[in-house]
């Protein structure tokens, strides 16, 4: 997800090390909310309820009309919260925690300035984009795109994402999103809210809700708390697309054809001749199972070929 629900202003919470209740926790300057469930939300005047809504709207840069619902942290409908909020959270998306880093904001294509992600973009484009900031800029040289969840053989010691965005925009930008396999589910981190464990496996099925978990400031209070937006476009609903990538290639031996086309060759009869004969000229190579790669050669001889 691009920056989805950048946080007004960067806050140091130490959250990560302690565990908080509503109204719980006070400072000399500040408290902290943690929205549970409706009855904590109950707890929150309207006026400062309206006041988060106002800050996701203005960050989606949503017309007034897109109804946004402030939900507790344990009412998501696709996820849940994974581990204990950071503030670091607020320095990366969802595309670089899908690919490891978390330091900045990243869009597919960041290796390349001539990459420009539109509405018009193609979720196909998107994660061929993907692909080469994979093998360019963290060396990734065995990457593998295809629009089914690739088979465990292959996943096994490698990473798998994968991406999805909207069909039709909401405040104007068809937005991406992108999940993470690891040996806890799949995870996912919209903007820079919380890191989410999705319930369920991506599935052509059921579009991904936009949903998400963040920290505001309001009036000098911080208000952890989940969200969605109540709209009919709000929600990942493009083809899925998987990226499964690792550092090395793995290979199988096999017989390949170099061309279709007629050949001057070494007849089976021994001897050169001048005219063309009409077969497939074979050599052995070498091909990655997982992405396809090919290297290596040597032809045989024509003898060998049926």
């Amino acid at each position: 997800m691009r920056k989805f629900l950048s946080i007004i202003c960067i806050v140091v919470l130490l959250l990560a090390s302690f565990s908080f209740q509503c109204f719980a926790e006070n400072s000399t300057s500040s408290t902290v909310f943690l929205i549970h469930d409706h009855s904590d939300i109950s707890s929150i005047s309207c006026i400062r309820i309206n006041k988060i809504k106002n800050a996701i709207r203005q960050q989606y840069n949503l017309r007034d009309s897109i109804s946004i619902v402030i939900i507790g942290i344990d009412e998501l409908e696709q996820s849940e919260m994974y581990g204990s909020w950071s503030s670091t959270y607020f320095n990366y998306n969802c595309y670089a925690y899908a690919i490891g880093y978390t330091d900045d904001f990243y869009d597919p294509g960041f290796t390349n300035p001539n990459h420009i992600i539109t509405n018009s973009t193609t979720i196909s484009t998107i994660a061929a984009y993907a692909k080469e900031d994979l093998q360019s800029s963290l060396s990734y040289s065995c990457v593998h795109v295809t629009s089914s969840m690739p088979d465990s053989n292959i996943v096994s010691g490698r990473s798998v994402i994968c991406v999805r965005k909207q069909t039709n925009a909401v405040g104007g930008f068809c937005d991406y999103h992108f999940m993470k396999l690891t040996n806890d589910g799949w995870l996912h981190k919209p903007g820079s809210g919380a890191i989410l464990h999705a319930l369920s496996a991506p599935t052509y099925n059921t579009a991904w809700k936009m949903e998400g978990i963040g920290v505001f400031e309001i009036e000098g209070n911080y208000y952890i708390c989940g969200y969605y937006i109540d709209d009919e476009d709000a929600y990942y609903d493009s083809e899925l697309r998987y990226l499964t990538f690792g550092t090395t290639h793995t290979y199988s031996t096999t017989w390949v054809p170099y061309s279709s086309t007629e050949h001057r060759a070494y007849c089976h009869c021994g001897e050169y001749e001048s005219e063309l004969h009409d077969f497939v000229w074979v050599g052995r190579k070498q091909i990655c199972s997982v992405c396809g790669y090919m290297y290596g050669g040597g032809g045989i001889s024509p003898d060998s070929v049926d």
